[in-house]
C-alpha cells in the first residue's frame, strides 16, 4: 500500500533528521568541550608563566635602576669635571692676567693653586709696589680678595712677602 510506504518514508525522514540533529549536537558539544579544554590549557600555561614573568619584570626593573643611578652618577661626575675645567679655565685667565699685571720690581718665589685660592710668595723692593699691584687686581670684577699676609724686610734691602688672591664664583650672581 502506497499510503503505508509514504508513512515509513516520513517517519524515516524524522528519524534521520532527529538522528542528523542529535549526532550535529554532540559534535557541536564536543567542539565546545574541546574548545574549553583548549582555552583552559592556555589560562593554566598563562598562570604558570606567570610568575616567571614577573620576575623577569622585577630583575629588569632592578637593572633599570641600577643603571639609571649610575647614569645619575656618570652626569654628577660629567658636571664635577666640567665645573673644574671652567675653575681651571678661569684661573688660566687670571694667571695670563697676573703676569701681565706684576710690575718688574716684583718677583715671584712660589706660586701655588689652593682650593679656592692662589698662594703667592716672593720678594719687591719696596712695600709700595705690592700696594700697587694689589689695588691693580682690585681692579678686576673676577677679583673678590687680595690679602697681603706677611711682610719681612730681608737683609739685601728686599721684602719678602706673601699674598692671597681669590676669585669670584663663576656663576653669574654669586659670590
Amino acid at each position: 500500500m502506497p499510503w503505508r510506504q509514504q508513512q515509513l518514508q516520513q517517519r524515516w525522514r524524522r528519524w534521520s533528521l532527529l538522528a542528523a540533529s542529535l549526532l550535529l549536537l554532540l559534535v557541536c558539544g564536543f567542539q565546545h568541550g574541546y574548545w574549553q579544554y583548549q582555552l583552559n590549557q592556555q589560562r593554566e600555561n598563562g598562570l604558570t608563566l606567570w610568575p616567571a614573568a614577573l620576575r623577569s619584570v622585577a630583575a629588569l626593573h632592578v637593572r633599570t635602576l641600577a643603571t639609571q643611578k649610575q647614569v645619575l652618577q656618570q652626569q654628577q661626575r660629567l658636571q664635577v669635571r666640567i665645573q673644574r675645567q671652567r675653575d681651571l679655565a678661569r684661573w688660566l685667565v687670571f694667571m695670563q692676567l697676573l703676569s701681565t699685571e706684576i710690575p718688574a720690581n716684583i718677583w715671584l718665589s712660589s706660586l701655588k693653586k689652593e682650593q679656592e685660592n692662589i698662594a703667592m710668595q716672593g720678594f719687591s723692593h719696596s712695600v709700595a709696589a705690592l700696594h700697587r699691584l694689589r689695588e691693580r687686581l682690585y681692579q678686576y670684577p673676577e677679583v673678590r680678595t687680595a690679602n697681603l699676609g706677611a711682610l719681612r724686610r730681608e737683609s739685601s734691602g728686599d721684602v719678602s712677602f706673601t699674598m692671597r688672591i681669590s676669585l669670584k664664583n663663576g656663576e653669574q650672581g654669586e659670590e
